[in-house]
């Protein structure tokens, strides 16, 4: 089945209708067993780190995250008593800078569910708000926000991200600073396509599907070399399997 895909203005690909991109892994899986599976390991916020740091920024809160991963978020999962799936929501939202808003709200007649309400619940986004693990990512975010954007080229009134698109500075510091790292990683994925495009079989943000095995230490080395941005790739191979993790399929709202 072809795929047809949309450049938004960060560079990110989306696929016409959503088209297996959304779908939940489960069917991913199924529909495309025997191919290969290959993601970005901590995309987000190893980008957010790699560009604190040519930034001139430390953060020390991110860095621990990156080493401890799986041990943090089943620990806030475990002392919220939420899915994994549902702090990995959060996790995400914090580094796209969605307004830490713990209830719900009605703009312009219709009511708004926060981001970080969808994900854990408005009973437990405030507390969640004032964790030490989450409060430490949010402070290293917010210090090296406008370091990072700072560091970025300008072109007129528009700051360009590192796969050369731009945003006007206008737009509130968060929505720049998401702009910048969705377009580090739409570039290390355009390096990807132009190195195995004819073997590629679904291109997701920060991952793709492949027809055949990849070198993943050497495509790592050439990502590096390509974008200046070091990257660990995990790779699986796909099959019809059970997925016990619940897959959320309602879309965040980051507003």
């Amino acid at each position: 089945m072809e795929i047809t895909y949309t450049e938004f203005p960060s560079g990110r690909l989306y696929s016409v209708a959503g088209v297996m991109q959304t779908v939940p892994r489960e069917i991913r899986s199924a529909a495309m067993s025997g191919y290969w599976d290959y993601d970005i390991e901590n995309c987000h916020y190893s980008l957010m780190a790699q560009l604190a740091t040519k930034a001139g920024i430390e953060t020390p809160a991110i860095a621990d995250y990156l080493n401890r991963k799986r041990e943090i978020r089943e620990t806030l999962a475990k002392e919220f008593d939420v899915p994994l799936a549902a702090i990995k929501e959060a996790l995400i939202a914090l580094i796209y800078g969605a307004p830490r808003r713990a209830h719900s709200y009605y703009k312009n007649g219709r009511k708004v569910e926060p981001a970080f309400v969808n994900a854990v619940g408005a009973d437990k986004a405030a507390a969640l708000f004032n964790h030490p693990l989450f409060a430490g990512l949010h402070y290293d975010l917010s210090k090296a926000r406008m370091p990072i954007l700072e560091s970025m080229p300008v072109n007129r009134k528009w700051r360009m991200n590192p796969f050369g698109k731009g945003i006007s500075q206008t737009e509130r510091p968060a929505r720049q600073l998401a702009h910048i790292v969705q377009g580090a990683e739409a570039l290390i994925l355009d390096t990807v396509i132009q190195r195995h495009g004819p073997d590629l079989r679904l291109l997701m943000h920060d991952g793709w599907v492949s027809a055949v095995p990849l070198d993943t230490a050497d495509l790592e080395r050439h990502i590096e070399t390509v974008t200046g941005f070091r990257v660990s790739l995990e790779q699986k191979r796909l099959s019809l399997i059970h997925i016990s993790e619940p897959t959320r399929r309602t879309p965040i709202s980051y507003a």
